[in-house]
């Protein structure tokens, strides 16, 4: 098999589950709104208790603040495929709970180990498809999880409209819906131990290096020693032997001079600024804009979510397509100015038709409803296309796994308190809730403008150029004398390496 068919087999075959969090959100999540579930676990009024409400949805990202340091550690000791096969196990032990739930503990367990797998499955995918991605095509191979994310979440809002006129009493159709996250999993934890390499950049953190030029020379260039693949080799040893030796891979190098904490703050920048689109009030509030729409019908509010979920599908196939295109800075530009318009739009159309009217007007419904639709569109072609990605390639190889992991933990903290408190802050502050978040997305705008570096057509090394970084000046070194190869000597490269190096020009 052709060098680059075999790491597009290995990029897709990592990212059939998706990332963890489509499913959870788009059928686990929305479990607590079928009625047969709601009357299965004694909730006759099909309303969940007040105190429940409230911690059933956020807890989850709650998983995921403890998951996402868990998936860190695991990464960098036991490497980026273990990482991702944890992932599956725990997606199916933590779903088990979910088709059991016997009761409210093993419900919140089981939500809780859904946000675990969904930061190991996250850590996993972007250490992996970042790591051995071409640097002209990381943006799309970072993304392709997101597509099958899409398309899970597609055949959830399938499954939810098909069961949504089962009987109250039909248990099985909520667990057979439940069911259905296994067949990916299964699939994908099979695939990855039959068919895909470790990542050669982990490889190399732990000192196979013979096994990490193998890798990186079969996902190439078909085994063949190129003067190109053996630059990306150097490059890749030049960084990691320089923070090895100098013990650049503690959390202390995430803030021990300006550079280090720009590029911190950059980071933790891409996954906080996510939860200020709106997605999680609007959990709250749709019941408020379908009934101002007059779309009061469950099954027609299903059929909706559907709709979304294939609207959502086709940005993100533009997206994942664009994104090594137009570019990280131009897509965060874009997603949080046109958010903070059209979150500013839905605010005044909700203070002034929607918020305390007794009859609502439905042209005002059906207009928030329009402008929510294409805000979550445009996000989803722009900002979901670069929250996951761009953590991951701006870090350190050594610092990767963590930096990564202190961003999601950035995004997923605070995604809680959002999440958390909707409900008071919807009480109190209402329509204006839109404006706050408005504003949030205006500040992320600015913050993306004026601190991210482009990273579009680097390679991982490259970009630590921009943080002027010792592991970065290895790297300028390996690329200074590149022809002359001098870097052999400096990286310590195996009497092995050397007996077989034959560099062909390309």
């Amino acid at each position: 098999m052709k060098s680059a068919n075999f790491l597009w087999l290995c990029v897709v075959l990592v990212s059939i589950a998706g990332d963890g969090v489509n499913y959870e959100n788009s059928f686990a999540g929305g479990l607590v709104q079928q009625d047969a579930f709601l009357n299965h676990m004694g909730w006759t009024s099909k309303t969940i208790p007040d105190t429940l409400n409230q911690l059933i949805g956020p807890i989850q990202s709650l998983g995921q603040l403890v998951g996402g340091f868990m998936a860190a550690i695991y990464n960098d000791y036991l490497g980026r495929r273990h990482t991702l096969l944890a992932g599956c196990v725990i997606t199916c032990v933590g779903n088990a709970l979910l088709i059991a739930s016997p009761n409210v503990p093993a419900l919140l367990i089981g939500r809780i180990l859904m946000g675990v797998s969904a930061a190991f499955l996250n850590n996993g995918v972007a250490m992996y498809c970042s790591e051995v991605a071409e640097p002209n095509t990381r943006g799309t191979a970072n993304n392709v999880q997101f597509l099958f994310g899409q398309a899970i979440t597609i055949a959830a809002s399938g499954i939810n409209l098909a069961i949504s006129g089962l009987p109250i009493t039909a248990n099985w159709g909520w667990r057979l819906a439940c069911s259905v996250i296994f067949i990916p999993m299964v699939t994908m934890g099979i695939s990855i131990w039959i068919v895909c390499p470790e990542s050669p950049r982990w490889l190399i953190m732990k000192g196979r290096y013979d096994e990490a030029l193998e890798v990186l020379l079969k996902i190439r260039s078909e085994g063949i020693k190129t003067e190109k693949v053996m630059l990306e080799y150097n490059e890749m040893k030049a960084a990691v032997v320089y923070e090895q030796e100098h013990n650049e891979t503690s959390y202390w190098h995430f803030i021990k001079n300006k550079a280090a904490i720009k590029r911190t703050l950059i980071a933790m920048s891409s996954s906080l600024w996510w939860i200020f689109n709106g997605n999680a009030i609007f959990t709250y509030y749709f019941r408020t804009v379908y009934i101002g729409a007059g779309i009061t019908d469950t099954h027609t509010q299903y059929l909706l979510q559907l709709m979304n979920s294939l609207l959502g599908f086709v940005a993100t196939c533009i997206g994942a397509y664009g994104i090594d295109k137009w570019g990280r800075r131009m897509a965060g530009i874009t997603a949080t100015s046109v958010a903070a318009v059209s979150l500013c739009i839905m605010c005044a159309i909700s203070v002034r038709f929607l918020d305390g009217q007794e009859v609502p007007s439905r042209a005002a419904g059906i207009a928030f409803i329009f402008m929510y639709n294409f805000e979550t569109t445009i996000w989803q072609a722009t900002w979901n296309t670069i929250g996951m990605l761009y953590g991951a390639e701006i870090w350190a190889p050594s610092l990767r796994a963590k930096g990564f992991s202190l961003g999601c933990f950035t995004g997923m903290a605070a995604g809680f308190v959002s999440t958390y408190t909707a409900t008071p802050t919807l009480n109190r502050l209402q329509g204006y809730t839109w404006l706050l978040y408005g504003g949030f997305c205006a500040l992320a705008c600015f913050q993306v403008w004026a601190t991210w570096p482009e990273t579009l057509g680097k390679n991982l090394e490259e970009i630590e150029l921009y943080f002027d970084t010792g592991a970065a000046k290895q790297v300028r070194n390996v690329m200074d004398h590149k022809e002359e190869n001098s870097a052999d000597d400096k990286l310590s490269i195996t009497d092995n390496e050397k007996e077989n190096i034959d560099i062909r020009s390309e």
